[in-house]
Order: C-alpha cells, then structure tokens, then sequence
C-alpha cells in the first residue's frame, strides 16, 4: 500500500516535532526512522497510524486520508507496534497473538486463522511458549509476543486483499541479537509480499541492514532522506550532536584491530 505524506506537520503539548514533510513510501518499501530522543520519531509513526491528528497537511493510505477512516477501516489497513504494550489480563501467548485476527473477523479456531497463529509464533521462536500466560514472560520474550501479533494482522489482513501497512515503534527493544536477526528477516520477507514498512530504531548499524530508506530526524526537521549506503559519519555526528570519529565507530567505521596478549606457553 502506497503511503503519502503532504505537506504534513506533526505537533506534540503546543511544540512543532516535524514541518512540512512531503514524502510517498511505496509498497514494498522499508522506512527507518532514526533520531534523538525527543525528535518526534513515535509521534510521526502513531499520525501515520492515525491515532494522532496532524497539525497541518495530510496522511493517505493510498488514495484515501487517514483522518476520514475509521477505527476499525483502519485496524484493517495498518497494523502498529507501541514502544510499551502493557498486558493486565492473564491471556496465554496464542491468545494474545489471535487478538491479530479481530480486525478481520477471523477466527482463531478456523483454519486459516490456526494457521496465521501458528506462523507467527514460529516465526518469533514462541512455538514452545504457546500456553504460557504472557504477563509471565520477560520483557524481550513479551515483545516478541506483541510482533508476532502484528504479524498476524498484517498477514491476514492481505490475505483480504490488503497489501498492507506495518508501523513499528522501536521493534527490536529488548530483543537479543539472534531475535534481532530473526525479526530483520521476518519484515525483509513481509516487504517483499508488497508491504510498505516503518519503523523506528535506535541502533543505526542494525537500521542500515532492514533499510530501503533512512528518515533522519533532529531539531524540527527531516535532515536526510537517504539510502543506507550513503549514511555517512559526518551526517550522524551532525543528527545526534555527537562527534565524528564517534559516529564512525557507532556505524563501524575506523574500529582499530583488537589486539589481544597470548597466553604464555
């Protein structure tokens, strides 16, 4: 699903976070947010959801403006990860992950939507995790749970017909580097089903290897819209008020061997 941004600005407590941004994601895509703390990286992705009115301009899921949709028109087009997704009920792991099928009236005892839980739960390693109750679970093991119910929403809202739209706030939080990996595969498989993808992360290494496309935001303003090959450290030292030679060594650049002593014989 094509995503259009026009001339849309985000604001946050009366504070302008983003001005004029005026951008088309395309099906198939994947979009990096990256950007200090505070730059309005969650705030874009939760007006892009729609669950936040822009200041200005506008947000279409294809041809149609986020803010005319509703709730449940966009449960079915898009699907969103939050930072914090707090569990109070004692659901097991496969209720949870079912709650993706809601919003398109599947299931969770039919066979496709069985087979849309089974998946999911394989694909981020919960399998043996099934009838665990998820308010037991760690923090990285919970997150995995709340990205494998996204995935189902995504996934059997294309089997509906939607190609589909995934935003992600800071996906890989609390994840070890194997479930890093696994999930980097998992939206790299997604987006070549013809899913538009957004996420936002932290770790810029780990963001050049999912990204299409990096969104660099700081200060108000969208600074870079940039292939990952063409991140640079200058670009990054200027992003996050850091120094250059440490934003080399943040995108592994300039790293001296390490020498370590032998052992004596």
């Amino acid at each position: 699903m094509m995503l259009s941004l026009e001339t849309l600005s985000i604001a946050r407590g009366g504070r302008t976070l983003l001005a004029a941004l005026d951008l088309v994601l395309q099906p198939g895509s994947i979009t990096v947010l990256a950007g200090p703390n505070g730059a309005g990286k969650s705030t874009l992705l939760e007006t892009l959801a729609g669950d936040l009115p822009p200041a200005t301009g506008h947000v279409r899921m294809g041809t149609d403006c986020v803010s005319t949709l509703s709730l449940a028109r966009r449960a079915e087009l898009r699907t969103m990860l939050r930072q914090q997704s707090q569990l109070v009920f004692d659901f097991t792991v496969t209720q949870v992950v079912a709650m993706g099928l809601h919003p398109h009236g599947l299931a969770a005892d039919s066979p496709e939507g069985r087979a849309l839980i089974t998946q999911a739960l394989a694909d981020m390693d919960l399998s043996d995790f099934a009838t665990r109750p998820a308010t037991r679970l760690s923090g990285g093991e919970g997150q995995r749970v709340h990205i494998a119910r996204s995935l189902v929403q995504l996934r059997a809202g294309r089997r509906q017909g939607h190609p589909g739209l995934l935003l992600l706030d800071e996906p890989t939080t609390g994840l070890d580097y194997r479930h890093q990996l696994a999930l980097l595969a998992v939206l790299k498989s997604e987006a070549d089903a013809g899913a538009t993808i957004v996420a936002s992360l932290h770790d810029l290494p780990l963001a050049c290897r999912l990204a299409t496309r990096l969104l660099l935001i700081s200060r108000g303003q969208l600074l870079a819209d940039l292939p990952p090959a063409r991140l640079e450290p200058t670009l990054v030292a200027d992003v996050y008020a850091i120094d250059t030679a440490e934003a080399a060594l943040l995108l592994g650049l300039g790293r001296a061997p390490l020498a370590l002593p032998l052992a004596a014989e």
